[in-house]
Order: C-alpha cells, then structure tokens, then sequence
C-alpha cells in the first residue's frame, strides 16, 4: 500500500525488562492521502487557509518483553515491514 514507518522512541517500562516501542506510521510522501485532503479541505472551509498539506496516519504503542534495544528494533522492523 505504501506505508512508511516512524519508531518515535523505545522507552524502558519501569523495574522490569520491557522496551515500549512507540510507532508511526504514514503513507509515503509520493502515494495520495485522499484523508489528509479532505482533513486540509475541512479546515479551509472553517477558514484555516494558512494550511499547506495534511497527512493522515496511525500511532501503535508495543510493549516488548526484552531489554535489548537492538532486538527491540528487530522486532519492529519486522513488524512494520
């Protein structure tokens, strides 16, 4: 579909081993978001005409039981691939 993908941060959970993997995900800049469009189209109307492009996306938080931040990361680029 053309998703792109953002990990924000791998935070530690407090006095245990797990990593909390904070995701964004979004569409890649050259695939249309017909949303954002109509998100951008919506404020416009509202008066908002200062808004130059709006993207819509997802956020996921994973809590992974590990405390490796490498194999944190595996695991989310394999996830989100």
């Amino acid at each position: 579909m053309g998703a792109g993908y953002h990990v924000l941060v791998l935070q530690h959970q407090c006095q245990n081993k797990m990593l909390i993997a904070k995701i964004h995900i979004t569409l890649k800049e050259e695939v249309s978001d017909p949303q954002g469009m109509t998100v951008k189209s919506s404020l416009s109307r509202i008066g908002l005409n200062n808004i130059q492009s709006v993207r819509i996306g997802k956020y996921i938080e994973v809590t992974l039981d590990t405390d490796s931040h490498k194999d944190a990361e595996n695991n989310v680029k394999v996830m989100c691939e």
